[in-house]
Formats: C-alpha cells, sequence, structure tokens
C-alpha cells in the first residue's frame, strides 16, 4: 500500500505584507502551496491520503480559501484511486453549537473526521485491509480518555491524530517546551504501522528512524531524496509540518515543506518537498556594522534599502532584517516612515529588534519560576516610581513598603 500523510494546510492565512489584487498575498501564497501538493499527490498515485488537521486557519475562513479547498479534494478523488481522510484540528474546530467546520465543504469526496473512532477500509488495488484509528482535535467535549490501540484484524495500521505529542525515542525532536510530560508518547503506539501526527509546522521523525540518501524518480528527473526503511522494530512516527509557512513566528520554520510519502510493499518512506515563497534574513553585520549601535545606524540602513535597496533584499521574499543588541531608550528615534514604505513594497518586511541584555529579563517557562507573593508583585510594578507614588500605592494596597525591590 503506499499512502500520502500531510497536514496544516492552514488555508485562508493572511501574514502582514503586501495586498496585490485586492487579496493578501500570503494568503494566496498558501493556496498556491495547497495546488502544487495537490499535482504532487497525484502523481504519487496513492492508495490513501491522510490529512492531520488544521486545514483551515479559521472556522470562518474566505471562500477563495473554501474553493480552493473543495477544489483540490475534488481532483485528488477523480484523479487518483486513493481513499481521502480528514480529520479536525485546532484551528478550524468548532467552538460553538451553531458552527460546523469548514471542512465538511470537501466531505462528498473525502471522509471528514470530527470525532474520535476507527476507520477500516480496504485497499483496491493490493486488497489490504487498513485500519485507521483517528483523534482529531475536538473544542466541545468534555474531557475523556482513550486507549489507543491497533486493530488485530488489520494488514496495516495507522494512528492519525492532531495534537501535541512528544517522543521518548527522539526526545530532541521536538522544542523542549512542546507537548510536555502530560503528552502522548508515541513510542506507546505498540502495533501501528504509521503514526501520522498534526500540529507542529516543521517535519519532523519522531520514532528514531534514520534516514539516508537514494535517488528516486526516473532516469530524466530524478533527485535525491532523504528515505527511511520502515523495516525497523516501531511505527514511523513522523509530523509531517505545514505546507506553508504560517505559524506566529514564521522566521522559526527553516526547513523546506511538504508530505510524507509511505509505501509498505517497499517498506520506505520520503519526504516529499512543496516550493514555497523565499525566506531572507539579514542582520547588522551585512551592513558592516556591529551589534548594540543606535538609531542612527539602524536608521542608515533602513535608508540604504529605502534608496537603493540592499543585494540581499528581495521583493518577492519574507525579509527579516534583524537588529540585536538596541538600546530601548532608542526605539521612538527609528525612522518608522521608511519601515512602513519597506512593508508596503514587500511581499512581508520584518524589523525584528532584539533589545539590549541590560534592558531585557530572562524568560523561562512559568512552571519553573519561583512563586511570588502579591506584595513583591507590587513591588516589582512600581519600582521605578517615584517614592511618594509607591507609598501611596502601598498604603492603598494595605502592604508594607518593602526595603528593596525585588529582582
Amino acid at each position: 500500500m503506499k499512502g500520502v500523510a500531510l497536514s496544516d494546510l492552514h488555508l485562508g492565512f493572511r501574514g502582514a505584507g503586501r495586498v496585490v489584487d485586492g487579496r493578501n498575498q500570503r494568503e494566496v501564497d498558501v493556496e498556491t502551496a495547497w495546488a502544487a501538493a495537490v499535482e504532487k499527490i497525484i502523481l504519487e498515485r496513492p492508495d490513501i491520503v491522510t490529512i492531520a488537521g488544521d486545514v483551515f486557519h479559521s472556522v470562518r475562513p474566505s471562500m477563495h480559501a473554501v474553493k480552493a479547498w473543495q477544489d483540490g479534494i475534488q481532483r485528488i478523488a477523480e484523479e487518483s484511486p486513493a481513499a481521502i481522510i480528514v480529520i479536525g484540528g485546532n484551528h478550524e474546530s468548532p467552538r460553538t453549537v451553531e458552527t460546523l467546520t469548514p471542512n465538511l465543504v470537501a466531505e462528498r469526496d473525502a471522509r471528514i473526521i470530527t470525532e474520535p473512532c476507527r476507520l477500516d477500509l480496504t485497499v483496491g488495488r493490493t486488497g489490504e485491509r487498513v485500519s485507521v484509528a483517528c483523534l482529531p482535535f475536538v473544542a466541545m467535549q468534555e474531557e475523556r480518555s482513550f486507549l489507543v490501540e491497533p486493530n488485530p484484524a488489520a494488514d496495516i495500521n495507522i494512528l492519525l491524530i492532531h495534537a501535541a505529542v512528544r517522543s521518548s525515542l527522539a526526545p530532541h525532536a521536538l522544542p523542549p517546551m512542546y507537548g510536555g510530560a502530560a503528552a502522548y508518547d508515541v513510542a506507546a503506539a505498540e502495533g501501528f504501522d504509521i503514526v501520522a501526527c498534526g500540529d507542529f509546522h516543521e517535519f519532523r521523525v519522531l520514532s528514531a528512524h534514520e534516514p539516508q540518501w537514494m535517488w528516486i524518480g526516473d532516469p530524466e528527473s530524478e533527485s535525491l531524496e532523504q528515505i527511511y526503511d520502515l523495516r525497523r522494530e516501531g511505527a514511523f512516527a513522523f509530523y509531517s509540518g505545514s505546507i506553508e509557512r504560517t505559524s506566529s513566528n514564521i522566521w522559526d520554520e527553516h526547513l523546506p515543506k511538504g508530505f510524507v510519502v509511505f509505501d509498505t510493499d517497499l517498506q520506505l518512506a520520503r519526504f516529499v518537498e512543496i516550493p514555497t515563497r523565499r525566506m531572507l534574513q539579514c542582520d547588522l553585520g551585512d551592513f558592516d556594522l556591529p551589534p548594540g549601535v543606535g538609531a542612527e545606524e539602524v536608521n542608515r540602513c533602513l535608508a540604504q534599502m529605502v534608496q537603493a535597496g540592499h543585494p540581499t533584499l528581495d521583493r518577492d521574499a519574507l525579509f527579516r532584517f534583524r537588529v540585536d543588541a538596541f538600546p530601548r531608550s532608542e526605539r521612538d528615534l527609528i525612522d518608522w516612515a521608511a519601515v512602513r514604505e519597506l512593508r508596503e513594497r514587500h511581499v512581508h518586511f520584518h524589523l525584528d529588534i532584539r533589545w539590549a541584555d541590560r534592558d531585557t529579563r530572562e524568560f523561562i517557562d512559568r512552571r519553573e519560576r519561583p512563586n511570588r507573593s502579591l506584595a513583591d508583585e507590587a513591588a516589582a510594578w512600581f519600582a521605578d516610581d517615584e517614592p511618594p507614588v509607591r507609598s501611596a500605592a502601598f498604603r492603598y494596597l494595605g502592604f508594607d513598603l518593602p526595603q528593596e525591590v525585588p529582582a
């Protein structure tokens, strides 16, 4: 059996930046990435296609996004033999009874799953029995526990889940604060062949499979791709990632976008890249300036970008200009008119200011911070005020005025 697993389409996402012909360019970019994914999926001729949630960026997307979703699923259904299974994600799951998930517009061509369930189906090409355990994100539901186990009567077992999971087999595959100790451990998915996860926006293998390099395709168009051997014991668990850069911080999404193709006959899996908009970054070093300079030098860099452009500044790319160790006191001296002009001119321009160490405090996980009393919080809040103001505030709150303000 051959399958395709993808997730986090985020159709309807609208990033800051250029508007073209009345439409947000980033929303169009996501639709373009989805169309490219559809073309590649059809070429793969899969027996099953799974989409692990977050098809849309919101529960009320634009009609452009809805049409793109419907057209894409219809093409896959008509031009490939695949059974299509779609589970809900946190972005498009309804929070009120009067709302339906927009995923349902494709229910004629796909199985749209909104509640935890198991689907058993037979692959027409090979006659194999496939069982898919579906765990979508559900907002309007009392908290319940589910026993996640495979179907022993099936030839192939797939776990399709939209959640922040963890992996004791590959503990460093995900950020330290992602998932947490209470999250589902994919190492416990015994008996499953494939564990396809949605929610995390970069491709990550969670089952300690080591990639190999192999030439894929016919002699004229073959390409070198990373291949994962499925013959090892245990499930092949992964996040396929999003198809475009649509997270709250796109600058952390450095890896290529795409989907996973797995073949249980060949016992191989591979990641297929989807073309996306370029992302470029520069910092003060590209202008021969050291970190820690003030507004005057930063404004000179911005003026150069506005007047003559910078060698690395592509108007059709997502572009970040990072300024490190900038003094907070000079923030209002930045030429924000130049920043606005660059934002209007480019698809996406981001001035990323990082404050000098003396202006910042270390941010750690709230669960690791020592508990502070309300009096300590008040002392820190009023630390920079004049003594009469602090005294009046503490008298009003009924606290004794502290001798020292806690850090």
